[in-house]
Order: structure tokens, then C-alpha cells, then sequence
């Protein structure tokens, strides 16, 4: 949270001997400023999230649109010099705000065809076993630790009903430490979002 410190300094004289009373109080006060750090509050890193304005915030919608984008047509977008639109995403590769540049891949296009979700209940002991021989998997597209009683949510793509069956009897069932599991499968994708909205 941003804000300030007041200091109120109150000098009080004895008329029959203002000098003496007031280089003592000035020594007092040099003491004083030699031991207070002033800790400057920049408005626009300190409390904005992130660090991040409205021309960043621009830059990545237009690569969450399209992440091929050069920083020319990104610039003449914005009207800015390719170098200032190749700083400002360096910047936000560096904070953490851009993790990596990938592309989406449509899974029904390229053999899967069956999409499931999955809630997997595990022993507190396990969870984190079962989570990372889970997240290895390559029938997994996802896993994520949930609310709950130690509970993961988890994304399967399979080629089809035959391999969904073999992945849960033969790869799920088969890990130690799990107590339930309760699958649902996908029929209708009405949203898919591969980026966040700003």
C-alpha cells in the first residue's frame, strides 16, 4: 500500500540562551536525518500490479491474439518504434509476466479424440506422488491440486473410448494412494481459452 510519513519536528527556545538551545536542537535533528531512511514510493511500480500500464496491457492482448506478431506490426499497432515495442516485451519476459511463447494445437485435428476430466481424490500422504507420475504422463494435457480433500483436477486427451479405458484401469487405477475417482467426458466446447484476459 502507498502512502507517506509526516514528521513534525517541535522546537521550543529558552530566550536566555537561544544559541546554545539552538545548535543543540540542530545538532539533535542532524543525528536524527543520518539515522531515518527515506524510502520513496513510485506510484506507478509500487502499486500498480505488477508493474505493468496500459500500452503493456495493449502489447499482450495482441499477443495473446496472435503470438506471431513481429514488433513492427505490434508498433504500428501502438505507434511505437520497433525497439521500444522489443524492450517493453523483453521487460515482460523478465518480470515473469510472459512465461514462454508456444503454439495451440487443435487435439481433434491430430488424432485425440476424446476429451475427460477427471477429479482424483488422494491420500495427504500421496498427493504429491500421484500429482508428479501423473503430470508425466503423456495422455495428461493438465493437473492441478484443487480444493477440496486432497483432491487433483485432470485433463486427459486419448485417441479414443478404447485408450481413455486402458489409460484409467491400466495407468490411473494402478497408482498407489488414490481413494476415488470421477470422470467426465467432454462433448461440446462452447469456450476455449488459450490466453488471459487483461
Amino acid at each position: 500500500m502507498c502512502g507517506h510519513v509526516s514528521i513534525n519536528i517541535t522546537f521550543y527556545f529558552d530566550n536566555s540562551n537561544i544559541l546554545f538551545n539552538s545548535l543543540h536542537y540542530v545538532c539533535i535533528m542532524l543525528f536524527l536525518l543520518s539515522k531515518v531512511k527515506l524510502i520513496i514510493y513510485d506510484r506507478r511500480k509500487g502499486c500498480e500490479k505488477m508493474g505493468i500500464d496500459t500500452i503493456d496491457k495493449r502489447i499482450l492482448e495482441l499477443l495473446t491474439a496472435n503470438g506471431r506478431l513481429s514488433y513492427v506490426d505490434i508498433g504500428k499497432e501502438l505507434n511505437l518504434s520497433r525497439v521500444a515495442v522489443r524492450e517493453r516485451v523483453h521487460q515482460l519476459q523478465k518480470e515473469g509476466i510472459i512465461e514462454r511463447f508456444t503454439v495451440v494445437i487443435n487435439s481433434e485435428k491430430v488424432g485425440k479424440g476424446v476429451s475427460g476430466f477427471f477429479e482424483v481424490d488422494c491420500e495427504p500422504s500421496s498427493l504429491v506422488e500421484v500429482a508428479e507420475k501423473l503430470a508425466n504422463n503423456p495422455s495428461v494435457a493438465s493437473c492441478y491440486q484443487m480444493t477440496g480433500p486432497s483432491t487433483l483436477h485432470m485433463h486427459v486427451l486419448v485417441d479414443d473410448f478404447l485408450s481413455l479405458e486402458k489409460f484409467i484401469n491400466e495407468e490411473l487405477y494402478a497408482l498407489e494412494g488414490i481413494t476415488r475417482v470421477e470422470s467426465h467426458i467432454l462433448l461440446r466446447r462452447f469456450k476455449s481459452r488459450s490466453g488471459l484476459k487483461l
